[in-house]
């Protein structure tokens, strides 16, 4: 982690640790208590990271349980992607188009509900496609990497249920756990790895 100081983080993961606990408590909040992720998500390499992420874990949800997404073959294809490119393959023309087309694919798993305002409003139906969609938009945007990584935040603990509504809810707490763990597991790594070279000892 390059801009934050520990303090810092470690305030945020204890934010987001306790939304847990409050989760499981069964209490729910809305997704704009999330905003402290833009701090979280404001140097590039970190988000591309934590996209992968979040990505990743919604790749090996879904190898467990297929049927939770009627769209697997493209998420799987959309996480290729992101892998390759947050490991470090060049990111040409043509590769930026590849890209984008694929995003454009994953918006379409959506619905677009366009009532009689005129106004346009998206309708999820497929909550996988969402995360990796908002992860692919943190490489293809990486001068956004704030919002961007807001955004794919509140796209992978965000849920939606019959009869209890949307946002923050129980069903969450499990995801927002995997974001604290990313952050305090990254950062403690980022760490490690300015002790070494200070020191030039192997931890």
């Amino acid at each position: 982690m390059r801009s934050h100081a520990k303090k810092t983080v470690m305030n945020h993961v204890k934010v987001i640790k306790s939304m847990v606990a409050g989760l499981r408590n069964e209490e729910r909040y809305n997704t704009e208590r999330l905003e402290f992720m833009k701090t979280l998500c404001n140097d590039v390499e970190d988000t591309l990271l934590y996209a992968l992420y979040l990505a990743a874990k919604v790749n090996v949800k879904l190898e467990a349980a297929p049927s939770l997404s009627a769209n697997n073959a493209l998420i799987k294809q959309a996480f290729r992607l992101l892998e390759e490119y947050v490991h470090g393959k060049p990111i040409g023309s043509e590769d930026m188009m590849n890209l984008k087309i694929t995003v454009a694919k994953l918006e379409a798993c959506q619905d677009l509900y366009v009532p009689r305002n005129g106004e346009r409003i998206r309708i999820i139906k497929d909550w996988s496609a969402l995360v990796l969609e908002s992860c692919l938009n943190c490489i293809i945007y990486p001068k956004e990497s704030a919002v961007r990584g807001h955004q794919a935040t509140k796209s992978y603990c965000e849920v939606s249920i019959p009869d209890r509504g949307k946002g923050l809810l129980v069903e969450s707490a499990d995801k927002l756990a995997d974001v604290a763990e990313f952050w305090e597991e990254h950062y403690k790594h980022h760490t490690d790895e300015v002790i070494n070279q200070l020191t030039g000892l192997s931890l």
